[in-house]
């Protein structure tokens, strides 16, 4: 769960919903400087249930006795995270093989990058370090079984799937600073382009958000994501979770214009 102050309320925002604006994103992403998102459909289904992990916690999410609010997803415990991952994949595959490879590919893209294991309890490690090798052994089977399907071979190579793991975490941390609200830039390190990588920033200005460079073929962007308001602290978790369910809903639009 995503947690944004607002003012003296706090909306939520679900990850699976954080994952839908990432596709948003992924639908339009694409242009001479940037490249194409090839195969488009398999690569925004990917970017949609990245996060299909989350389902079953978000709908009982729990609290986080130091704030009276849901846990966020960077609160929680390694052996939740693992509890939630275990299953991503497997869910995704119902999709299709190429999504489910990508959802795959993006948790242990993100323990290779940010997981401290020393921050881990011994149990807690191996399990994670198994978890991660389990998932490369599924990924390799995904990618032998596209590359010998002619229509997908071309989609599994390597350099192929490099962009789009690389694609698919772009608009992830695209997606988290537009949910969290944009209070200063952002910058995303070597976002793939079609020669190479650039440095992308994300800068509020007004209502808008300026993308630069620009990467997206039209030439404006509009984005939604829906999230829950909660306009109290709880010190009860069964009380929160009611509150979360029966929560007041919003759609936060975001409009994302070139510099």
């Amino acid at each position: 769960m995503l947690i944004r102050p607002d003012g003296d309320r706090t909306i939520v925002i679900t990850q699976p919903a954080h994952a839908a604006l990432s596709a948003q994103l992924a639908h339009g992403w694409g242009n001479d400087r940037f490249g194409e998102v090839e195969p488009r459909d398999a690569v925004s289904l990917g970017a949609l249930l990245h996060d299909i992990g989350w389902l079953d916690w978000e709908q009982s999410p729990t609290l986080n006795p130091s704030t009276g609010l849901p846990h966020s997803f960077m609160q929680l415990s390694t052996r939740v995270h693992l509890d939630i991952w275990n299953s991503a994949s497997r869910r995704a595959l119902m999709f299709g093989r190429y999504p489910a490879l990508l959802t795959s590919m993006h948790f242990t893209g993100l323990y290779e990058r940010f997981h401290d294991y020393s921050r881990d309890s011994e149990e807690d490690a191996r399990d994670a370090r198994a978890l991660v090798d389990h998932e490369l052994a599924f990924q390799n089977e995904l990618v032998a079984a596209l590359r010998s399907d002619a229509t997908m071979a071309a989609a599994a190579g390597d350099a192929q799937l490099n962009r789009n793991r690389q694609l698919v975490a772009l608009w992830d941390g695209m997606s988290l600073a537009i949910c969290h609200g944009i209070a200063e830039p952002r910058e995303f390190r070597n976002a793939p382009t079609s020669n190479g990588g650039v440095d992308v920033t994300l800068t509020m200005s007004n209502a808008d958000v300026i993308v630069d460079p620009w990467p997206f073929r039209k030439d404006r962007v509009v984005v939604t994501v829906d999230g829950r308001i909660l306009t109290r602290t709880f010190d009860d978790q069964v009380a929160m979770q009611d509150a979360v369910a029966n929560a007041s809903w919003i759609t936060l639009t975001t409009r994302l214009v070139p510099a």
